[in-house]
């Protein structure tokens, strides 16, 4: 068969779109240049008001922090009665779960919450032990009965970091070295619980083995074992454990240490928390001043 001539096709084609049709003309430079302008314009605006809305969440989060937790269940049921104590009638909101310290204990944070005080006054789940206003904490013993609020208000922060310590001087005599203990008696190790240092390379922890204070305490027992624990806390936080071995007394120990910042000295459990306390608490809402190390 014959292949159509060009003023045929030119012919049907006519007939099936019409004749008088052009072709599109596209926008000249100056108009497309505009449409890319105002795009761009219209997401940087939406970038600035997700950043806003993200930062107004960030300070208007409350840390919960609570003991007495029975098992998974019960953490679900904590988290669900958690949330229904943020601000009513929000547009935004942000909530997240992580474990804490030891066992029976968890960590939720909770955002937007405006009044602090007055969400606590509202927890019908557990005795509020302490809210700690300027880092915006509260914590909850979910295994005893709600109670009102004090007449002089709760106790604040100092409560809380006692309980901190409390937990993780708890958590960290289950770090030993068994080992050390089969050699030389429970009697004779001490634990070292501190924060490891900044890495060289970012993302590659170093090794605790490198660590100042490591080689300080292999310095005074030279069969000192260190091991990390990464992701320590609510904040995450990268520690070491050091099973010191032999020692007779604890505050040998000390003494060894003594430039450094104790947080803690649990004598039963020959346990030595070493700081910043900061590490170690709840994460602090954005615009607010982290309390100073005691």
């Amino acid at each position: 068969m014959p292949t159509p001539q060009p003023l045929l096709v030119s012919l049907l084609g006519c007939l099936l779109l019409g004749c008088n049709r052009t072709p599109p003309v596209a926008p000249p430079p100056v108009v497309e240049q505009a449409v890319e302008d105002a795009i761009g314009k219209g997401f940087d605006e939406l970038g600035k008001q997700l950043e806003a809305t993200d930062l107004a969440l960030k300070q208007k989060a409350v840390s919960f922090l609570i003991d007495g937790v029975r098992d998974n269940e019960h953490e679900r049921e904590l988290f669900s009665k958690v949330q229904h104590l943020e601000d009513l009638g929000t547009k935004s909101n942000s909530v997240s779960s992580r474990g804490a310290y030891y066992q029976h204990d968890t960590f939720f944070q909770i955002s937007p919450i405006s009044d602090i005080e007055a969400a606590a006054a509202k927890i019908d789940f557990g005795l509020v032990l302490a809210v700690d206003l300027s880092d915006r904490v509260v914590f909850v013993d979910a295994a005893a009965k709600p109670a009102p609020r004090p007449a002089n208000g709760w106790p604040d922060g100092k409560a809380i970091d006692e309980y901190i310590l409390r937990k993780t001087s708890t958590w960290a005599a289950t770090q030993v070295d068994a080992s050390l203990v089969q050699k030389f008696g429970r009697e004779k190790v001490v634990v070292v619980h501190f924060p490891e240092e900044p890495p060289e390379t970012p993302g590659l922890s170093p090794s605790p083995d490198q660590h100042r204070l490591v080689r300080t305490l292999r310095s005074l027992a030279p069969d000192t074992s260190a091991s990390s624990f990464p992701g320590f806390g609510p904040k995450g936080k990268n520690f070491v454990s050091a099973t010191v071995a032999p020692i007779a007394d604890v505050a040998d120990v000390l003494k060894t240490l003594d430039n450094t910042t104790i947080l803690a000295v649990d004598e039963q459990r020959r346990v030595i928390l070493i700081g910043p306390v900061a590490d170690l608490r709840p994460p602090t809402a954005a615009g607010q001043e982290q309390a100073p190390a005691p």
